[in-house]
């Protein structure tokens, strides 16, 4: 109960903040004039991205399963580079104000973001698997250097990646296929 009532109390301070995140990709997004469906799967990826590193509150580990870059590529192949790009940097500035961990980590993991949504738009032809496994390993040749020179260690690191590189193999194969199909 003591920790239900303290996430309670940590959670409220962020729901403005995802709320004011999400009106913003809405924003772009009627904007740009697109289909009415972008409305909803840029928002669901969006807000599932930006949740999908809670987790890191409760369990501190190396193991690393988070769906931002699941979400950037597949929302710049669909709808293009803006919308990859808004869809990538809302919920990793969201996720790691959500996780308590926004610190000098941030700066890499943009830069990661924004060159995979850019690539993603120009590549969009690819097939989604191969598109998608081919941006994450770019995202972590970007930034896995970056995360070592700034104090990040190579048993953490290595981890980190494979984990992440692992899960997103899961994702690509088993459905981001369908996915893009509705999108």
């Amino acid at each position: 109960m003591k920790n239900l009532s303290k996430l309670n109390r940590t959670l409220k301070p962020y729901y403005l903040k995802l709320f004011i995140a999400t009106i913003a990709v809405l924003a772009v997004i009627l904007i740009f004039g697109r289909k009415l469906n972008i409305i909803f799967f840029v928002t669901s990826l969006l807000i599932i991205a930006t949740v999908s590193t809670f987790y890191h509150n409760f369990f501190k580990s190396p193991i690393n399963f988070e769906l931002i870059k699941f979400s950037t590529i597949l929302t710049a192949a669909s709808y293009g580079a803006v919308i990859g790009l808004a869809t990538g940097i809302i919920s990793t500035l969201a996720s790691k104000i959500l996780s308590e961990k926004l610190d000098h980590t941030a700066m890499p993991s943009l830069l990661g973001i924004a060159v995979i949504a850019v690539l993603a738009d120009l590549f969009s032809n690819w097939n989604i698997t191969a598109l998608g496994i081919t941006m994450v390993i770019a995202y972590h040749a970007i930034t896995a250097p970056i995360q070592l020179a700034t104090g990040g260690t190579l048993l953490y690191g290595a981890i980190y990646v494979g984990s992440n590189v692992l899960f997103n193999i899961l994702l690509f194969t088993r459905f981001a296929p369908a996915i893009i199909k509705l999108m």
